[in-house]
This record gives structure tokens, C-alpha cells and sequence, in this order.
């Protein structure tokens, strides 16, 4: 059922939440997923790939998928703009998972609001040309509280270049399709990933 429901689109694919909702966890499934067959690039802008979790998820498969995994650490956002604006030779690149977009967007926003929206909005359409060419893409995202609502960081900018938006919840924990039809399920969080309950 998972599987179904993560069945990526072509275009670029968000899922947000806060901390501990399972944006990562998601994210190493899907990259587990793909890994076993081609290539995947997982650019981690907070260190979050663990490689003691990726095994958990992953069982006997976990050196297999991780032969096929260029793991790819941002440390601020122009590292992070440069490493998208130079994937090029994507031939055998199956998936494109950003843990997360908004986390070095977020800081950086604080010294240029026009600049970095530039800057966001480019390596948006950069990854939205990339699934042009058959790549599978995932963003995930941070959350902001705005008027006791839960916003994704970067707000309709992001958005609009997503064609499947999934949010995260922790109490009680849910998804939520948000894009492109509205869907609900309740999940739990177990050593071998996220189970829809």
C-alpha cells in the first residue's frame, strides 16, 4: 500500500513536516527503493543520512543499495545551489532525493530576501528539467508555524514547482496528499520505516 502511495510522479515530489515526522525516513525508503536497480543521489544538507538507520531499512539489501548511493553533504546554501546547478551527467540516475531544501534557504534568508528566492527558484527549475529527462525528484522540506498554521519553508514558491505534495504529521501521526487529490492515513514509525496503520 506504502509503495503505491509513494509511486513517484514526474516533476518534482515534496514531502513536509515537522522534526521527527518521518521526512527523512521516507526519503531513505525511497532511496532503498531505487537504489537496488540504479543510481541515486541523495544531497543531505543536515546531516541527516544515517547509516546505521539506511541498514535498518534496508536489511540484506543495505550494501547492494548503498553501492548505487552518491551521497552528496551541503554545508550552507550556495553549496547547495552549486551542487544542483551542476548535476549534468545524470544518465543512470534514477532518483534525486534534497533532505531538505529549506533548511540552508531558511538561513540565508536572513542576509538577501530577493537574491536567495532567485537562487531557490532557479535550482527549483533545474530539478523540474532534471524529471524532464526521466529522473525521479524528492524534496523535503522544514515546516514554519504562520498564524497557528503549519507552512512549508518557502511557502507557494516550492510548492508550485511540486506536482505531488505530502504532509507529515506527529500528533497523532498522518499523512496528508495534498497534491494532486486529497488523501489522509494514519502511519507509525518501526525500525524497518514508516507503516501505514
Amino acid at each position: 500500500m506504502l509503495n503505491e502511495l509513494l509511486n513517484l510522479k514526474s516533476g518534482i515530489n515534496l514531502i513536509y513536516g515537522e522534526g521527527g515526522t518521518g521526512k527523512t525516513t521516507l526519503a531513505l525508503m525511497l532511496a532503498r527503493d531505487f537504489s537496488k536497480f540504479n543510481k541515486v543521489i541523495f544531497i543531505d544538507t543536515e546531516n541527516g543520512f544515517n547509516f546505521e538507520r539506511f541498514k535498518q531499512i534496508s536489511q540484506e539489501h543495505y550494501e547492494s543499495c548503498l553501492r548505487n548511493i552518491l551521497l552528496i553533504k551541503t554545508r550552507d546554501f550556495d553549496e547547495q545551489c552549486r551542487v544542483i546547478n551542476n548535476l549534468e551527467n545524470t544518465k543512470k540516475v534514477s532518483l534525486i532525493v534534497i533532505d531538505t531544501i529549506g533548511s540552508n534557504y531558511r538561513v540565508e534568508l536572513k542576509n538577501n530576501v530577493k537574491e536567495v528566492n532567485k537562487k531557490m527558484g532557479d535550482i527549483l527549475a533545474k530539478l523540474r528539467l532534471l524529471s524532464k529527462s526521466g529522473i525521479n525528484i524528492l524534496i523535503t522540506n522544514q515546516v514554519y508555524n504562520f498564524n497557528n498554521e503549519i507552512k512549508s519553508v518557502g511557502g507557494e514558491m516550492v510548492k508550485k514547482f511540486c506536482k505531488f505534495i505530502l504532509k507529515l504529521e506527529k500528533n497523532p501521526r498522518k499523512m496528508t496528499i495534498e497534491k494532486p487529490n486529497k488523501f489522509e492515513y494514519s502511519f507509525d514509525i518501526k525500525n524497518e520505516g514508516i507503516i501505514l496503520s
